[in-house]
């Protein structure tokens, strides 16, 4: 892209007390926008999650209720556990909605690493504002100017916005640990949409 002047700007939702909006620039590039904080996402990282709960991230965190919603699953809901061929045998296979459709389901090369790949985490209300899993993000840390490109990976709690990878926050100078960092808040989020 060239140089993008903002020709519009128009609020056209909320989630949570996060007002979202629509941004229009000169080049016809058209994106999603709102400020938050980041929380961290270890979701996709071969060692995510374990049974014992020593992974990045509290087993708690892949769970909604009683389902599981980090953890790769059978079609009875039982969890996919890591062989000893896979990067780490006896942790959880960690899930991702974006996916390499040429892995299996099982597979934990299938999902997007939240360690190597910079992503963000986006509820269902953003995806019904036209974006996509896949599609491009700029996310920039405004309290320190550090401003990466990353891709939209991953489905997050239906009314809060603001989370990201691991490799996000690492490039965005945010504390990164799954269990404990992240930021409350000045992390604007752009995410184009066309």
């Amino acid at each position: 892209m060239g140089i993008e002047n903002l020709t519009n700007i128009e609020q056209i939702s909320k989630i949570g007390n996060v007002p979202i909006f629509k941004a229009t620039y000169s080049s016809g590039s058209v994106s999603i926008a709102f400020t938050a904080g980041m929380a961290i996402c270890a979701d996709g990282s071969p060692r995510a999650y374990h049974p014992d709960d020593i992974g990045l991230d509290w087993l708690d965190n892949a769970k909604d209720g009683g389902k599981w919603v980090g953890i790769a699953t059978d079609s009875n809901g039982n969890p996919y556990i890591q062989s000893p061929n896979d990067p780490y045998p006896g942790y959880y296979v960690s899930q991702t909605k974006h996916v390499n459709p040429g892995f299996s389901v099982s597979d934990p090369r299938r999902y997007i690493d939240a360690e190597t790949v910079a992503y963000v985490v986006v509820p269902d209300a953003i995806l019904k504002l036209g974006v996509n899993m896949g599609d491009k993000a700029i996310v920039t840390n405004m309290s320190n100017g550090m401003r990466t490109e990353a891709i939209v990976a991953e489905l997050g709690p239906d009314n809060e916005v603001g989370e990201g990878s691991i490799k996000l926050a690492n490039m965005l100078g945010v504390p990164s640990n799954p269990r404990g960092g992240g930021v409350s808040g000045d992390i604007g989020y752009r995410i184009i949409i066309k």
